[in-house]
């Protein structure tokens, strides 16, 4: 199911944490203040979460292919089993966050070097 930005933030303002098999793919979410989201099985492709505060969300088994994270909290972010293909995740915080079954292939890490891949983290 396909929602819009503004549909998403409504949602979680109104308490709604958890979020499954939704498809947020290509919208603006960069400075977002959305702490302890779940978007499980979401298909997150070439989403701008630039900036955004996710501190302990989960974004387990989401498709982030293209997706922008720079500078992203992702401090104690559950991302196991994500598809990172071609995101970037540069000066994002990824402090206690749980990469384990994440797929990078040209993805930019949080230093700024390319994770040319394929590979599993493990």
């Amino acid at each position: 199911m396909k929602i819009t930005a503004e549909e998403l933030l409504q949602r979680y303002s109104a308490g709604e944490r958890r979020f499954i098999e939704i498809d947020l793919s290509g919208i603006d979410l960069s400075g977002a203040n959305l702490p302890e989201i779940a978007l499980h099985k979401c298909n997150l492709r070439n989403i701008n979460l630039s900036g955004a505060n996710l501190l302990g969300g989960s974004l387990m088994g989401s498709d982030l292919s293209g997706a922008n994270l720079d500078r992203a909290n992702l401090e104690s972010v559950a991302m196991q089993g994500t598809n990172l293909e071609n995101a970037t995740l540069l000066g994002a915080i990824t402090i206690e966050a749980e990469f384990a079954g994440a797929f990078f292939q040209n993805t930019t890490t949080e230093e700024g070097s390319i994770v040319e891949g394929p590979e599993y983290f493990d």
